[in-house]
C-alpha cells in the first residue's frame, strides 16, 4: 500500500477516534490526533519499506552506578549509513512508555513518505527503559528513583500508599545523580562505540514530567551532557539560580512547555491539579530573565486544552523544531527545485538533510 492509501486510513481512524471519544473539536486537538495516526501510518510504511527490525535495536546494560539493568532501545535512521559523524542523537527516559510513539512521530517530521516534512534532521533515537513490557517492567516505580533528586520529606511522600517494591526501593525520589552518571559514564560511551557514524557533539534530550525535572537538573549541573533540551510539563530546579549567579557560559538550546489544562484536570474523582507545572515554568522563566546565562537559547509554549498525559506530544514535535535551528527554514514553503539547487530561503543555507 502506498502513502496515500495509508493516509486515507489514518484520516478514517482519526475521525472514528474523535467520534467515539466525543473529543472537543479544537483545531489543535484535531491536528494532533490526525498527526498521531498519520505517524502510525508512516510507521507502517517504514516497516514495509525497509523492515522494522532493520532499524530498531535493543540491548541491556547492567549499570555500575545504579543497581539496575536498563533496556536500551535504539532507532537508527536510513541516513545513518551514509553519515560521517553528523547525525544527532536524541536520548529520552521512559522508553517503556514513549519509544513506540516517539519513533514514528520523529520520523514523520523528517520524511513523510514523499510528502514534504518540516525539515527536522534524521536522528538516532535512544530510549532508556527497563526490562520487560509496559505492564510488568515496573517502569513507573523505577523512574521515580532515577529521575528525581528531592528533599527527604518529599521523597518520603512517594512511599505513601505505595506497593512494597516502591516502599523498599533504595534512593526512591533521590537517585538522579546516579542515573546521570550512568548516562554520562556508561550509556553515552556505549552508544558512541556502537554507532560511530552518529554525532559525538550533538546530543539532544527529551523528558516529560519527572523526565523534565531530570533534564533541567542535568542542564544546570552537568550541562555538557546534552546540547539540546526539550522538557515537557516543566519544573523549576534549584540549580538554575545558582548557575545564573555564577555567570558561567551555558551553551545549549532549551525548549519548555506545559498543557493549559494540567492545572485543573481530574483523575477519576480526584482533582489532581498539576499546578506545579505552570508555576514551575513561570518561576524558571523569571530566573532565566533575571540572571545572565551566556550562550543559552531558550523558548517556551503552552498548549490549549492539553492535559498531563497529552501535552508531551506537541512539546516533542514543536520542541524538535525549536532546538534544531536549521528546521526553522521551513523547506515546505519552497518548490523542490529551489531546495535541490541549494538556494537560500528566509533562513539561510538549506540543511544537508
Amino acid at each position: 500500500m502506498d502513502i496515500y492509501g495509508l493516509t486515507a486510513i489514518a484520516e478514517e481512524l482519526a475521525l472514528s477516534f474523535l467520534k467515539k471519544c466525543s473529543a472537543p473539536s479544537h483545531p489543535l486537538q484535531l491536528a494532533f490526533t490526525a498527526t498521531v495516526f498519520a505517524a502510525l501510518a508512516n510507521s507502517v510504511l517504514a516497516e514495509t519499506t525497509y523492515g522494522r527490525n532493520d532499524r530498531i535495536e535493543s540491548f541491556f546494560i547492567d549499570s555500575r552506578h545504579v543497581d539496575q539493568t536498563f533496556e536500551i532501545n535504539v532507532y537508527v535512521p536510513p541516513e545513518y549509513e551514509s553519515a560521517s559523524g553528523d547525525i544527532p542523537v536524541l536520548y529520552f527516559p521512559d522508553s517503556d512508555l514513549f519509544f513506540d510513539a516517539i519513533t514514528p512521530l520523529q520520523r514523520t517530521m523528517v520524511d513523510a513518505g514523499g510528502l514534504q516534512s518540516v525539515g527536522v534532521p534524521p536522528m538516532v533515537l535512544v530510549g532508556i527503559g527497563y526490562p520487560g513490557n509496559l505492564e510488568d517492567s515496573n517502569w513507573s516505580i523505577y523512574r521515580e528513583r532515577d529521575l528525581l533528586l528531592w528533599p527527604d520529606e518529599l521523597a518520603e511522600r512517594l512511599k505513601t500508599g505505595a506497593p512494597e517494591l516502591k516502599r523498599n526501593l533504595p534512593k526512591l525520589g533521590q537517585g538522579a545523580d546516579d542515573f546521570l552518571e550512568f548516562i554520562r559514564g556508561e550509556l553515552i560511551p556505549e552508544i558512541e562505540k556502537r554507532y560511530p557514524n552518529a554525532a559525538k557533539d550533538d546530543r539532544a534530550y527529551f523528558g516529560h514530567s519527572g523526565g523534565s525535572w531530570f533534564g533541567l537538573y542535568t542542564l544546570f549541573s552537568k550541562p555538557d551532557t546534552f546540547h539540546r533540551y526539550i522538557v515537557s510539563s516543566t519544573f523549576h530546579v534549584k540549580g538554575a539560580i545558582e548557575y545564573g549567579k555564577s555567570g558561567k557560559r551555558l551553551d545549549a538550546h532549551l525548549f519548555m512547555s506545559y498543557g493549559d489544562h494540567e492545572a485543573v484536570e481530574h483523575w477519576g474523582e480526584i482533582p489532581m491539579g498539576f499546578s506545579g507545572y505552570p508555576r514551575g515554568m513561570a518561576s524558571l522563566i523569571n530566573t532565566l530573565q533575571t540572571y545572565d546565562f551566556p550562550g543559552l537559547k531558550y523558548s517556551y509554549r503552552t498548549w490549549p486544552d492539553e492535559v498531563h498525559l497529552t501535552s508531551w506530544v506537541p512539546s516533542f514535535m514543536h520542541g524538535l523544531r525549536a532546538v534544531f535551528p536549521q528546521s526553522q527554514c521551513k523547506p515546505y514553503l519552497f518548490p523542490k527545485s529551489q531546495r535541490d539547487e541549494g538556494k537560500k530561503g528566509e533562513c539561510g543555507e538549506w540543511s544537508k538533510w
